[in-house]
């Protein structure tokens, strides 16, 4: 595999085990995160972040479903699994699994993760949620 793609290999590795000091090791200490509706953050504002996360859901685990990488990138399409059992930014917690399918483009320098970009189905996300599951289920009339 091309080291974009392990360098990201790693990281969800390290994510779904989650060791906080893994993806330090994986990533470049000016590494930058970008995600639709935050502010990019540097490598320990996101580790604190995935930390949050894992506090909401403990049992998180990540299935990776493909890597497709060159030198310098790679795209990573994996899913990530758990059940929420703590708040999360004021969500109560549903007690529900949820499955969300995401994908990241990671860029590597020097062997290291120096940027990634990511997307998650926050959507299906919300389908898994109590309120969502009452809407999915209401019938019309």
């Amino acid at each position: 595999m091309e080291p974009a793609g392990l360098a990201g290999e790693h990281l969800l590795h390290a994510l779904s085990r989650h060791d906080w000091d893994g993806i330090r090791r994986v990533c470049r200490p000016d590494y930058i995160h970008h995600a639709p509706g935050v502010p990019e953050a540097g490598l320990e504002k996101y580790v604190a972040t995935l930390q949050l996360v894992v506090e909401a859901v403990p049992d998180m685990t990540i299935e990776i479903q493909q890597i497709v990488a060159t030198e310098e990138y790679a795209t990573l399409r994996y899913t990530v699994h758990g059940t929420h059992l703590h708040d999360f930014h004021g969500i109560p917690p549903s007690g529900a699994p949820i499955t969300m399918p995401a994908l990241g483009l990671v860029r590597v320098k020097d062997g290291l993760l120096a940027e990634g970009w990511y997307v998650f189905d926050s959507g299906m996300l919300i389908m898994q949620s109590p309120i969502g599951k009452a809407f999915s289920t209401k019938k019309e009339g």
